[in-house]
């Protein structure tokens, strides 16, 4: 649990750098409870 951030970055087939970065928090206690439905995958 808390916040993270991401850093990432790519280098292209022509060299050319791409970087960014993303921030979340993850808060168990607003996970939803699923632990009594079928799993459900789209097959």
């Amino acid at each position: 649990p808390g916040a993270f951030t991401v850093n990432w970055a790519v280098i292209g087939a022509d060299g050319h750098t791409v970087a960014d970065s993303y921030s979340f928090t993850v808060d168990p206690s607003a996970a939803e409870d699923h632990s009594g439905e079928a799993a459900s995958h789209g097959h």
